[in-house]
């Protein structure tokens, strides 16, 4: 399958999650279960060093929301 939006390349920088995640469990909500509806393994979020792809940023925003 080709993806000309390069949605399947890890670009996105795990430092976006932590900071989403921080601000999640601020407001009360499960980190947990944003990581589990957004089908993203904890490690990968926790990462720094590590990057999502398009799509698990996409999915993890969502969930948040």
């Amino acid at each position: 399958m080709k993806d000309p939006f390069g949605l399947s390349r890890a670009t996105v920088p795990a430092a976006y999650s932590q900071l989403l995640l921080e601000v999640v469990h601020s407001r009360g909500v499960s980190v947990e279960e944003v990581l589990r509806q957004g089908r993203l393994p904890a490690r990968l979020a926790m990462v720094a060093d590590s990057r999502l792809t398009t799509r698990q940023w996409s999915r993890l925003i969502l969930s948040a929301l």
